[in-house]
């Protein structure tokens, strides 16, 4: 399968990959997807943007999980017996 345009990402493709097979199974299978007939075209691009706001929104919601680094401070009287 040939990149997309502005896909570099090899995740973004192998998703993308996966997607359209699946679509297009679905498409044989049943003949029709929401009482159309899309071109492979329009498979093929509907699976990389799908990927791509896949892995978009995975990113953002990665990114907002992450820990942040808490600040202590410590007093020497907090430590030391009195």
């Amino acid at each position: 399968m040939s990149t997309g345009p502005g896909i570099g990402n090899e995740a973004v493709k192998a998703l993308a990959e996966r997607l359209y097979v699946e679509l297009v199974s679905r498409t044989v299978k049943t003949g029709k997807i929401a009482d159309m007939n899309p071109s492979a075209q329009d498979l093929l691009k509907l699976s990389y943007d799908l990927a791509t706001e896949f892995h978009s929104r995975y990113a953002n919601v990665e990114a907002s999980a992450a820990p942040t680094k808490q600040k202590y401070e410590f007093q020497m009287s907090d430590v030391t017996k009195k």
